[in-house]
């Protein structure tokens, strides 16, 4: 019997919700939601108001990223990235299983002109870029908060050359490749490796952006926790980090309910910070989260479409 259908079923449709549910449970089960809620009574407004403003820089640096990267195609269409970069986020961290992934090549198709074939390698090289990002803030954190900030700063320094040499090898994978049957391994080998820009500073410059939007918004998620538990700035961080990592899951519930709030206690509880407390802290953060993306997506409504978008409804 053949159960490869029911299976993928079972995991894209109804694990992803069956997480959500058991999720929303445990929290009335472990703390209670009136108990978690109450905690936004006590926040300072100017922090989540400034908090929000970061992440709403993040989404601006985000744009900048794609426009810099198809650049000379995308030139004077930079409010046009940021739209499609604010329903991008928003359906990404909506559906289950990263399918909202998906409408990127959909969106830079419909708003550009740009196809999959190019605009999916490109997914690809950011989320590299953003992974590399992430794990650095990590090590910096992780580090300095056992070893101190010079043995954080040490790692770090291990940790940013990694790329480099990926980055010289480029031509010479283009020419590895070149020597396989033609095909679609070949085909995508080879269109993953080409949007790797072939001049370093190029390089550098998506990279920057890549660490200052995971900055912006690693911030503001630290502040939040912060404010909210009255731990250190370092678990604070590690929170963040954490709950934003689970986006490299290949499990995620709708709307990342549960996944992320596991990502956020595990991340603090590398630095001593007890569960309970931290599972407080996760979901008041992932509400905020979902509150500004929301906005986000809302904003991106009334932004233009770009003038050399085709027929849509987006």
């Amino acid at each position: 019997m053949d159960t490869t259908g029911p299976v993928r079923i079972f995991l894209n449709r109804i694990l992803p919700w069956l997480i959500a549910a058991a999720f929303i449970v445990l929290v009335q089960y472990v703390e209670g939601w009136a108990r978690v809620l109450a905690a936004w009574r006590e926040i300072s407004w100017l922090t989540a108001l400034g908090a929000l403003l970061l992440v709403f820089a993040s989404y601006a640096v985000r744009a900048q990223r794609l426009y810099l990267h198809f650049r000379p195609a995308l030139a004077g269409h930079w409010l046009g990235c940021l739209k499609l970069m604010l329903y991008h986020n928003f359906l990404n961290n909506l559906l289950p299983l990263r399918t909202g992934e998906v409408s990127f090549p959909v969106l830079m198709g419909r708003y550009f002109g740009v196809e999959a074939r190019a605009s999916v390698p490109a997914l690809l090289w950011f989320r590299v870029l953003d992974l590399h990002s992430l794990l650095a803030y990590g090590v910096l954190v992780f580090g300095g908060f056992y070893l101190g900030w010079r043995g954080g700063a040490a790692l770090l320094g291990l940790w940013l050359v990694v790329p480099i040499p990926l980055v010289r090898l480029r031509d010479r994978l283009l020419g590895l490749f070149e020597r396989l049957s033609p095909g679609r391994v070949r085909g995508a080998l080879t269109a993953l490796v080409e949007t790797v820009p072939a001049r370093f500073g190029d390089v550098l410059w998506v990279w920057l952006l890549s660490a200052l939007n995971w900055g912006l918004k690693l911030y503001a998620f630290a502040l939040i926790l912060v404010d909210l538990l009255g731990v250190g700035a370092a678990q604070g961080w590690m929170g963040a980090l954490g709950g934003d990592l689970t986006s490299a899951l290949p499990i995620h519930s709708a709307a990342g309910l549960g996944t992320y709030e596991a990502g956020v206690v595990a991340g603090m509880a590398l630095l001593g910070v007890a569960p309970g407390e931290a599972l407080r802290g996760a979901v008041n953060l992932h509400l905020f989260l979902l509150v500004a993306m929301g906005l986000g997506a809302l904003l991106g409504s009334f932004l233009p479409r770009p003038a050399m978008a085709v027929k849509g409804k987006v």
